[in-house]
């Protein structure tokens, strides 16, 4: 343990990560989780793993990281 957690101190910043405005906790974490698996299930909706994997990698770039700008510069928005 004491060798896992010493290879990534700088992870452990939390003080410089919420001055950035980063979330630290759990919490914004399980509801993303909760509501990105949402948008999967549902009736009727089949997926294949590829296709899962597509569709949150996308949402996930558009809607958390404000980076689809810089991934999608030409791409409009949903």
């Amino acid at each position: 343990m004491q060798g896992y957690i010493g290879k990534r101190v700088a992870m452990l910043d939390y003080p410089a990560f919420l001055e950035k405005g980063f979330q630290i906790g759990s919490g914004p974490t399980k509801s993303q989780c909760k509501c990105l698996t949402a948008r999967l299930k549902g009736r009727g909706r089949r997926w294949n793993r590829q296709g899962i994997e597509a569709h949150l990698a996308v949402s996930c770039l558009y809607h958390n990281s404000k980076q689809w700008p810089t991934y999608w510069p030409n791409a409009t928005t949903p």
